[in-house]
């Protein structure tokens, strides 16, 4: 934090959330349902079920229900949700793999750090999960085990490309700059037309049901990042709060763009396919300021107009745009380093050259 501020950036960018789902195709699924031993029971409320068959899998876990109280909130998440989860797997930090009847999601949080490509993150957690049942065609069942699980990695590939779609994708603007996140939140607490929940307000797609779910594009909220660290559940502002604005774009966005699984690699990647559309959805937000706050904006962003807000604000570098420059800059460094090292080492050679010849010399002598 320090160096950012040091550096004068005042905005963040970063990905935190993706899911891809797909469905599993019963006549191709795993008939076994081997996959079934290494998941276990989830509902959208965040409560594991634990029943005879995982139980004694289960003593890791911190929360757990019985079946008759998972049984009796079933209503009410439906209600809220639409729906809810049936098996779940922890794959590593921040990856998931869940199945709802016939569907698959593969869900990955926790990417503000991270700068592989999303698509093949996901891809290689399909594959640990060995829910699709490869057959090899007999010409290939005289293939080494190597080769066989190449050809089955690339059946699995094609499956994930052809039948996986983007579901939801999370995008964050965090405002480093303290006072300017504190126009945008207080600004936000003021409109009677948005949704507050505890530390979050919501400017739209709060309320999203089964029926308005396919319609629904956007969720999008402001909220205190340190009060949600701090555990705070009533509103509790205290100067110099990070206050992060979170974009979430849900699936009939990505098909209205026709956005494909193969696009969404690194962060830098997909920032390129929705930034005009971070902008118009960022604009919105914007213009709902009062004159005088947008102005204050503008003050502490030192731009002269609302272009080059949208900008510095959209278009700044992302975190991963100023790690990767840094990296090709200690990537400069040691290469240098590396020819300085090898001439240093030619230099060494010829010395000792010219040493032996001195010797030489001086043995005639």
């Amino acid at each position: 934090m320090e160096s950012m501020e040091a550096e004068n950036i005042q905005v963040v960018q970063f990905d935190d959330v993706i899911e891809f789902n797909g469905t599993k195709e019963r006549r191709k699924i795993n008939e076994s349902r081997a996959w079934r031993k290494h998941f276990s029971k989830l509902d959208l409320s965040g409560y594991y079920l634990i029943d005879k068959r995982n139980e004694n899998e289960s003593k890791g876990i911190k929360k757990y229900i019985s079946i008759k109280e998972y049984e009796a909130i079933t209503e009410y998440l439906q209600s809220l949700y639409g729906e809810f989860f049936s098996w779940f797997r922890v794959l590593g930090k921040g990856v998931k793999a869940i199945v709802d009847r016939n569907e698959v999601i593969i869900r990955l949080s926790k990417l503000s750090n991270d700068f592989e490509s999303r698509c093949r993150k996901a891809l290689e957690a399909l594959d640990k999960i060995k829910l699709f049942k490869y057959t090899p065609w007999k010409s290939r069942t005289r293939m080494t085990m190597e080769k066989q699980k190449k050809k089955q990695y690339e059946a699995l590939r094609l499956r994930f490309k052809r039948n996986f779609k983007i579901k939801k994708y999370e995008w964050n603007i965090a405002f480093i700059d303290a006072k300017l996140g504190k126009i945008f939140y207080e600004s936000a607490r003021k409109n009677e037309k948005y949704k507050i929940v505890e530390n979050t307000i919501y400017f739209q797609g709060m309320d999203i049901t089964k029926e308005s779910r396919k319609k629904t594009r956007l969720q999008s909220k402001i909220y205190n990042v340190s009060a949600l660290q701090r555990g705070d559940s009533e509103y509790n502002y205290i100067e110099g709060d990070i206050i992060k604005i979170e974009l979430t774009y849900l699936k009939t966005q990505w098909k209205n763009i026709n956005t494909k699984i193969n696009e969404m690699k690194t962060p830098i990647d997909i920032h390129k396919i929705i930034n005009e559309i971070i902008v118009k959805d960022f604009k919105k937000i914007y213009t709902k300021l009062s004159e005088s706050e947008r102005k204050e904006v503008k003050m502490r962003m030192k731009v002269k107009n609302e272009m080059e807000l949208f900008k510095a604000v959209t278009e700044k570098k992302t975190v991963w745009q100023a790690v990767s420059e840094l990296q090709r800059d200690v990537k400069g460094i040691k290469t240098k380093q590396a020819n300085t090292d090898a001439r240093l080492e030619n230099t060494d050679a010829r010395l000792e050259n010219i040493e032996k010849i001195i010797d030489k010399t001086r043995i005639r002598k």
